[in-house]
């Protein structure tokens, strides 16, 4: 048997470094089971990128690195929004996330799925 701590999922943990540690990995794979990207269906895994939602500079403030900062990802999700050009993302409030595509369309993406803006 493994006896694991109760996770408050409305308590915000962040550290001062790029990695992410489990702890805080764990969390966002509890509160986010499944990617944040528009119109994404694959489940969040121990394995799953955490994309910052803000880039992560590392001469910035402290605290880059934590669970209001942080979004589930597929590699190639990842890497389009960090090297593609184009995508913005930005947050809405209760953990949705505001994407733009370098088209001009934008979605907010929820608990509940993806949803276009006009």
């Amino acid at each position: 048997m493994i006896l694991k701590p109760v996770i408050d999922l409305n308590e915000h943990l962040d550290v001062n470094a790029y990695e992410v540690p489990t702890r805080i990995r764990e969390r966002i794979r509890l509160a986010q089971p499944v990617e944040r990207f528009p119109y994404g269906t694959v489940e969040t895994t121990p394995h799953t990128d955490l994309d910052h939602i803000q880039p992560y500079d590392p001469h910035g403030p402290p605290g880059q690195t934590g669970t209001t900062n942080l979004t589930p990802a597929t590699r190639y999700h990842h890497r389009v929004k960090t090297h593609g050009r184009g995508w913005h993302v930005q947050p809405a409030g209760q953990g949705a996330l505001q994407w733009t595509t370098p088209h001009g369309f934008t979605f907010r993406v929820d608990h509940t799925g993806t949803h276009r803006l006009t």
